[in-house]
């Protein structure tokens, strides 16, 4: 189902076929996985303060159900909305061009995209010691003309997405050479 939203983010040119999609590195998860975490603790620090003995007789109220249904459906919507706007924050690479889309929220993206034969230079940056230890940084790819440069943030192996892009971009070069000639 996911893979049908990612070929619909974008259209596909003639010829045009998906190489990869691209997720953040699942580390940076992590933050938002304690976030999401935070609310059951805080339920059973709740209960410590108000004593076991307070926390029994709330069974028995008539309230009890309403007020466990609404916190569970303030984590769940919670819990599901931060992981969406962790998984769709995508990149696409294709034979022709690279496509980083960034999901600001539920109702907000960002689409940006560079063709392979406009990119003059990619960088790769890993910074600190979790990131250099667990394998994920940054790909910016610099490309010709006034546009800003595409920033693949915080996804896996790096350095195997820099090579991928120049193999592509290689043998893009390669196929317009021949077309021309």
């Amino acid at each position: 189902m996911l893979d049908n939203y990612f070929k619909n983010l974008i259209s596909l040119r003639e010829n045009e076929e998906i190489e990869t999609v691209i997720h953040y590195h699942l580390f940076t998860f992590s933050a938002d996985l304690i976030k999401i975490s935070l609310i059951p603790l805080v339920s059973f620090v709740i209960i410590y303060f108000i004593g076991i003995s307070n926390f029994i007789a709330l069974f028995d109220s008539v309230w009890f159900p309403y007020i466990a249904l609404i916190i569970f459906i303030v984590w769940g919507t919670y819990s599901i909305y931060t992981w969406a706007i962790w998984y769709l924050d995508t990149a696409i690479i294709t034979n022709e061009r690279i496509i980083v889309a960034e999901q600001k929220s539920l109702f907000e993206r960002s689409v940006s995209e560079a063709n392979l034969d406009k990119i003059q230079d990619i960088t790769v940056s890993v910074k600190g010691i979790l990131p250099t230890i667990l394998k994920y940084g940054s790909v910016i790819v610099q490309t010709a003309g006034e546009t800003n440069n595409l920033i693949i943030r915080n996804v896996s192996m790096p350095g195997k997405i820099q090579s991928l892009i120049l193999k592509l971009k290689d043998s893009s070069s390669k196929e317009q050479l021949t077309t021309d000639s």
